[in-house]
């Protein structure tokens, strides 16, 4: 049974207008766990937004460091697979090739704008990517999960 976690939260402001239509407000939320349990294998299906917007403020940008940072933290039990999406999506890293060349899927992130899989917003395909790539290595033994990486623009 998992154990207690304890949350710290950042917040890019200190208040939030309640009269602004558009306000971007980002939230980095840090997790640790309480106490001395042990964590289940992870199996995640990391889902990248390469749409057009995600080009503004270097949003892409900073995703990717985070994916990055993700894939150095990943324990030897751990499964992930990266897939990225636009109008289309496409499978970066299956969790055997992350398994392997953790270096080589990292340079895949860092040349992720390179993909022909334009440049609107089609969620619903990434998603199903990822959730296949999840099915291969779904286990009641593991944290089997999708992780959504996007600004929120359709």
């Amino acid at each position: 049974m998992p154990g207690p976690a304890g949350f710290h939260a950042l917040c890019s402001r200190d208040a939030v207008l309640s009269s602004a239509e558009n306000f971007v407000l980002y939230l980095l939320l840090e997790t640790t766990p309480q106490g001395g349990g042990v964590r289940l294998p992870l199996n995640l299906g990391i889902v990248l937004d390469r749409s057009g917007s995600m080009y503004d403020e270097k949003r892409l940008e900073y995703v990717s460091e985070a994916v990055k940072y993700l894939i150095d933290h990943l324990g030897p039990e751990d499964r992930a697979a990266v897939v990225a999406f636009a109008d289309k999506a496409a499978v970066v890293a299956t969790a055997d090739q992350l398994l392997s060349d953790k270096a080589r899927v990292k340079r895949a992130i860092d040349d992720i704008d390179l993909l022909e899989i334009g440049g609107g917003t089609q969620m619903a395909l990434g998603m199903d990517a990822a959730l296949a790539e999840v099915e291969k290595n779904y286990a009641p033994n593991r944290l089997n999960r999708l992780l959504l990486l996007t600004d929120g623009q359709t």
